[in-house]
């Protein structure tokens, strides 16, 4: 993975109308040109702490810089004592997650079972049974399964959380934890196929990142190499062209973690579909308390109107929409609505 610092900054300022928190507090310091020049001088400021980590700086940049990356790096090199550890352990466990009272009406044991009825131990491919795709949308799933017909899949059950709470709140050794727990699950040399968007950017970027100079990172990159987004591996590699119900009622959201590009089907499933990607502010819990979700979500609604269904491809996203919006649209995954 190549890599600029933030002190190759130009600060041509393209970043700031990308950049999601900034265009929510319209300081400088918030920018991601304000944040590469603190890091660039060791100066921390909570400024640092309200990057959403959806790199849309880096997409912009003329430099490719991307701010997410190098503070991940500056933390990583600065293992100072985090006092969020214990906060972060305990978002860990879904039972103590704030969100899960909000949404136990959406979840039901019944649709956690629908996955878990599908666990295999051999395949010629992994499924990665996220959080998402075990309890929120599970329909995705069984979509895709009746989509492949008699291909063999390997889901194992023991897959656990990616760690972009952990990652989000700055515990960085319980990230790298995860990671070589989903290293030890999915060791076999075959795809790795993924449904939530930024589990796929974590798997993919965040990862071989943590074990940069550590004899592991081979093996990371590796790992990343071989893991798909659903859409990707169906073309790719089981020749299966996904179509989606194209509705005038449907609104198809595109996640940023899937930008980059980090699919090779970006640019088609955009300009096809029409999805439009504007952001959830899902990463960060911070910017909860800065009234972020509350101020996109009007944008939201002016997106959404008319519209019976919003459907995305990331589990933040779909967390967020559900909690911040009302019935209509319906929040849904894409693979839920493929022929």
């Amino acid at each position: 993975m190549k890599i600029l610092g933030p002190d190759k900054c130009i600060h041509c300022g393209k970043c700031l109308p990308a950049c999601p928190s900034y265009r929510l507090l319209l300081e400088e310091n918030a920018s991601p040109r304000g944040r590469n020049l603190s890091l660039a001088h060791r100066i921390e400021t909570s400024k640092l702490e309200l990057c959403l980590l959806c790199e849309r700086c880096a997409k912009v940049c003329p430099q490719g810089i991307s701010f997410p990356i190098n503070y991940i790096l500056y933390k990583l090199n600065n293992k100072s004592p985090n006092k969020l550890y214990t906060i972060s352990n305990k978002l860990a466990s879904f039972r103590n997650f704030p969100l899960h009272y909000i949404l136990r009406k959406k979840i039901s044991e019944k649709s956690l079972e629908r996955v878990s009825n599908y666990y295999t131990e051999s395949g010629d491919f992994y499924v990665y049974a996220s959080c998402g795709l075990r309890v929120l949308y599970p329909d995705a799933f069984l979509n895709f399964m009746r989509l492949i017909g008699k291909f063999p899949v390997h889901l194992p059950k023991s897959a656990e959380c990616c760690g972009i709470i952990h990652l989000a709140l700055g515990d960085l050794e319980s990230v790298k934890w995860r990671a070589l727990r989903f290293l030890e699950v999915f060791c076999e040399e075959k795809p790795v196929i993924v449904f939530c968007a930024t589990c796929f950017w974590m798997i993919r970027r965040v990862y071989p990142l943590l074990f940069m100079g550590d004899e592991r990172e081979v093996t990371f990159q590796n790992l990343a190499e071989r893991t798909y987004f659903v859409f990707d591996f169906l073309k790719k590699g089981l020749s299966i062209e996904a179509k989606m119900i194209m509705d005038d009622g449907i609104l198809y959201h595109f996640p940023c973690h899937l930008s980059l590009p980090l699919t090779s089907e970006e640019i088609h499933l955009k300009s096809i579909i029409k999805a439009q990607d504007f952001c959830c502010g899902s990463a960060r819990l911070f910017l909860w308390k800065e009234g972020f979700p509350r101020n996109y979500r009007k944008i939201w609604r002016e997106k959404t109107r008319g519209k019976y269904y919003l459907l995305t491809l990331c589990t933040g996203c779909y967390l967020n929409f559900n909690l911040l919006l009302k019935e209509p649209p319906k929040i849904g995954h894409w693979m839920e609505f493929i022929r």
